[in-house]
């Protein structure tokens, strides 16, 4: 009986609750949320990310470069760079090797000037991929990629020593993906690739949103409603989710960390 009572003093609150005039408002704003991240969970993308990291190993000072020999295998170098870059498919569908434009291939291209004098995989999310690396169809600066379908999320972690402190870029076409290629080498090109342009008038309305829903939660705490904190608080954790999934495409996955 007296959880019948406690589940009838529920009901009768949350009818109070609804009855109040800001609740549909509220309702409102979750909903937008609600429908705007099930769209974009739902939609289907077609995206290839690359990650790329450059770091200096030698770099010999130009006094005294002629007094000493450093080779690398075999070559004579004054100067060693190594990237590492990580490809992966971070859109939601299966990218097959059919989709990549054999009239545009898909290319690490360094400077002209520079010259690439190893290059490997680190780590492949799949052998079942059969990703490759070759020079056959161009020249010394450019490493051709390759591979036979990618799921969501398979991608591979590739190294390259090479001479000069130019970063690759990963070009060609890709069916189904007309804005290109996503390069998150530096934070500019990471800002660039949001779905959305990160504006003062973006910030401010994120911003108050986040601002309305933290002050709305500590209004119903302070005023001891618990079932209304817990409704705005649930509306501020969506919200956030929102923006999580805005950016989770520019995180490299797990199986290539």
């Amino acid at each position: 009986m007296d959880f019948l009572n406690s589940l009838i003093d529920i009901l009768q609150n949350f009818i109070i609750l609804l009855n109040q005039g800001w609740i549909g408002f509220e309702f409102g704003i979750l909903g937008l949320i609600l429908s705007v991240y099930f769209y974009f969970r739902s939609k289907q993308v077609t995206s290839l990310t690359c990650q790329i990291n450059t770091i200096e190993l030698i770099d010999v000072n130009s006094s005294i470069k002629d007094e000493i020999t450093i080779s690398f295998h075999d070559r004579d170098v004054s100067k060693l760079y190594k990237s590492e870059v990580t490809v992966w498919n971070s859109g939601n569908t299966t990218i097959k090797k059919s989709d990549v434009l054999d009239s545009d291939p898909l290319v690490f291209v360094f400077s002209e000037k520079d010259e690439v004098l190893r290059n490997g995989f680190v780590k492949t999310s799949t052998p079942q991929n059969n990703t490759l690396l070759n020079f056959e169809k161009g020249e010394q600066y450019q490493v051709y990629f390759e591979f036979e379908y990618l799921e969501p999320n398979d991608g591979a972690k590739i190294e390259f020593i090479h001479t000069l402190p130019t970063e690759p870029v990963l070009k060609g076409t890709i069916l189904g993906m007309p804005s290109g290629i996503l390069n998150i080498s530096t934070l500019e090109s990471a800002i660039d690739s949001l779905p959305f342009r990160l504006t003062n008038a973006s910030i401010s309305v994120v911003s108050g949103m986040l601002a309305f829903l933290l002050f709305l939660v500590y209004k119903a705490i302070q005023s001891s409603n618990i079932l209304v904190a817990g409704f705005f608080a649930i509306s501020l954790v969506m919200l956030l989710e929102v923006g999580r999934f805005y950016t989770s495409r520019n995180n490299i996955p797990d199986n290539l960390n």
